[in-house]
């Protein structure tokens, strides 16, 4: 068995989230950075423990995510990174206006599945659940598979953001190996909210 990686976040934000805020034209923050739009709107946006990410826009020029970072759970930082560009990416235009919160939510979830599948990592059973469970209440509303794959490829193109998004998810798998999932602190997320 390896020693497990540890990722600092810097190089995490220099590595992956930079490139992608280049390829996506956004802007991606950690929890607890005030955002230079927030800053404009005179906004405090801080998440809660029980919130894993959050995007915020709007359909002109407001675009931006902001992530929680663990060290206990990187597999899931690299999920939600994928899922919060889903959102900016698929819902933040014209078009989206009125879709139902469990149709966005679908869509997001099937990026983030499809990033990981992408990249190779192992995806566990807890997400497709999770996918499970907003495709149930979307219906009978239908998914833009095809939208949510462009996410996943353009995400998968970053080549610097490909290669560290599967160091950080490796580093969390060989973790698993000491510390099994419930073990985490991840289990006080609310998967059906």
């Amino acid at each position: 068995m390896s020693k497990a990686i540890y990722i600092p976040k810097n190089e995490f934000r220099r590595c992956a989230l930079k490139p992608l805020e280049r390829a996506f034209d956004i802007q991606l923050y950690f929890n607890g950075q005030t955002p230079w739009c927030a800053q404009r709107y005179k906004e405090k946006l801080y998440l809660g423990s029980h919130y894993a990410g959050r995007a915020y826009g709007n359909c002109r020029d407001v675009h931006f995510a902001i992530i929680q970072w663990s060290t206990k759970n990187y597999l899931w930082t690299v999920f939600t990174l994928a899922h919060e560009i889903a959102h900016l990416e698929l819902h933040y235009d014209p078009a989206s206006i009125g879709l139902p919160k469990a149709l966005k939510e679908t869509e997001a979830v099937e990026a983030g599945i499809d990033t990981l599948i992408r990249l190779g990592i192992p995806v566990p059973d807890f997400y497709y659940l999770y996918y499970d469970y907003w495709l149930k209440k979307a219906e009978p509303w239908e998914p833009r598979y095809i939208d949510c794959a462009e996410v996943a490829r353009k995400i998968e193109s970053v080549k610097l953001a490909n290669v560290y998004l599967r160091l950080t998810a490796k580093a969390w798998l060989e973790k698993q190996e000491v510390e099994p999932l419930l073990e985490t602190g991840y289990t006080q997320l609310t998967l059906f909210s």
